[in-house]
């Protein structure tokens, strides 16, 4: 996919001798959608963070997913350990193929 990585306000920089801590999040809603979505997801996300100029040994990875379950449930395992690593600081980054995986019309 091309990428416009206009609104990028920040260049990603790292310290000497450490690798970004990057999280991955995908969802998709509902029995009838390809399971396949999850994984269709990452890759997106990763060729996104190669756009950034990020290769894939500059950072550590943690993927989360919530598979079959809406984006209108504000509770779900995948995105309730999303919210205990961001208030443990537990990533420096999170990507999405789009903010509606995270929530819909919540």
């Amino acid at each position: 996919p091309s990428f416009r990585n206009l609104w990028v306000r920040f260049k990603l920089t790292r310290t000497k001798g450490s690798k970004f801590r990057i999280l991955i999040y995908a969802r998709y809603s509902t029995d009838e959608q390809n399971p396949r979505s999850i994984e269709d997801q990452v890759l997106y996300c990763k060729q996104f963070l190669e756009s950034l100029g990020l290769k894939t040994g500059d950072y550590e990875l943690t993927v989360l997913s919530d598979e079959g379950i809406s984006g209108e449930k504000l509770h779900r395992d995948g995105i309730d350990e999303v919210w205990a690593g961001i208030k443990t600081r537990r990533w420096d980054a999170m990507v999405g193929e789009e903010a509606g995986r995270f929530y819909r019309d919540a």
